[in-house]
């Protein structure tokens, strides 16, 4: 269950392209899809649903959308061992004591990680340029362990404008290291929640304020580096869930700057594909208007 299809073949040929949806989504059905798409999860396994919830409220909002749902699940966050994601994992672990949420607590030491464990997924074949590509990795081994079906949310909502001012989607071609990886393992996991379905990838560009802003190509230029979309994210996951608080968004790679330099200037010398997908496009390939 995926709303895309996306192939790397001999890591030189990356394609993308989203499904077309299989009924019509109204501007107002965001919520709707994301409930649908968590139980069309809980019927494609047996095992225990565990969503790896950052403190983000990309995983929160996945969090919310189960209780809803009424669906049993539990959750995994990774506790850096110098407590340098204290800011954003208190938000997770909260969220788990108020309603009563098994979380499993998993220590990540992240000098460990960045000078073994990225080593390692770059010998097996996984490529990228983005830290965050190795960290999905490392979600989906932990609650594969755990015999756990894991759900994973975030940044899939990006657009940005192109130099032509046309607002695009930009996929990379890691878009495909977590599913390469949960075929190579035989399991079953939902790294890509908000794009789990084509549903719910249209009924995000149907809402009334989504739609409104990408008329503006300007509201998508990149500021101080910094990408609008949060942003936009933000406004419209606190309109339908309304108990979500507001919070900034932080990693713990903040503390560690040198580290993250060196591994990211290491990472820079890999080949890496994106595909650029125009919101029109976008809308075309799923079907919508």
């Amino acid at each position: 269950m995926i709303g895309f299809t996306a192939e790397l073949i001999d890591n030189n040929k990356f394609s993308f392209k989203f499904k077309q949806v299989s009924r019509s989504i109204s501007h107002n059905s965001f919520k709707d899809e994301c409930i649908n798409a968590v139980n069309l999860i809980r019927q494609s396994t047996d095992k225990p649903i565990i969503v790896a919830n950052s403190g983000g409220q990309d995983s929160e909002v996945v969090c919310w959308t189960l209780l809803e749902a009424g669906i049993p699940f539990e959750t995994l966050t990774l506790v850096q061992t110098k407590g340098t994601n204290y800011h954003d994992i208190k938000y997770a672990l909260d969220f788990s004591s108020r309603y009563n949420i098994v979380c499993h607590q998993h220590e990540l030491d992240l000098d460990n990680f960045f000078k073994v464990k990225i080593p390692q997924y770059i010998s097996e074949g996984y490529l990228s340029r983005r830290i965050h590509r190795y960290v999905q990795l490392y979600l989906l081994e932990i609650i594969t362990k755990l015999g756990g079906c894991g759900i994973l949310g975030g940044g899939e909502q990006i657009y940005i404008t192109d130099r032509d001012n046309v607002v695009k989607q930009f996929i990379e071609s890691a878009h495909v290291n977590c599913l390469q990886w949960c075929y190579k393992n035989n399991v079953i996991h939902y790294p890509y929640f908000y794009q789990s379905t084509p549903e719910l990838i249209a009924a995000y560009l149907q809402n009334d304020i989504v739609r409104s802003l990408l008329k503006y190509p300007d509201y998508f230029a990149r500021v101080d580096g910094k990408n609008p979309s949060h942003y936009l994210k933000s406004v419209v996951y606190n309109h339908y869930f309304r108990k979500l608080d507001m919070r900034i968004k932080l990693t713990g790679y903040e503390h560690v700057k040198n580290l993250v330099d060196q591994t990211e200037a290491q990472l820079n010398k890999f080949n890496q594909f994106w595909i650029g997908i125009s919101i029109e496009d976008i809308r075309l390939q799923l079907g919508i208007n």
